[in-house]
């Protein structure tokens, strides 16, 4: 970032702070929300060739799938994750 640009964010945050259902709370659990879902397309994107997933791969995405969903996360995820719980699990 170059100087300056710091403070050009905070203005801009603070303007959409403003806006309807913008708060704080919500950029974050959005920001989680993000995260989850592109953790859970990695191990998709990674194994789903062979339709084959190692043991600890497969509990991590259980993982995150729960908190995802908890965070109310949508239906895109869920037909993945579905497709993911068909695969071979590898010890």
């Amino acid at each position: 970032m170059h100087e300056g640009d710091d403070a050009i964010l905070l203005e801009l945050y603070k303007d959409w702070e403003g806006t309807e259902g913008h708060t704080e709370d919500n950029l974050i659990k959005e920001g989680v929300k993000s995260l989850l879902r592109s953790e859970i397309l990695k191990y998709y994107f990674k194994h789903k060739d062979e339709k084959k997933i190692f043991q600890y791969e497969r509990e991590c995405v259980d993982r995150l799938y729960e908190a995802y969903k908890a965070l109310g996360g949508n239906s895109f995820i869920d037909d993945v994750y579905s497709e993911i719980r068909e695969w071979e699990v590898i010890n």
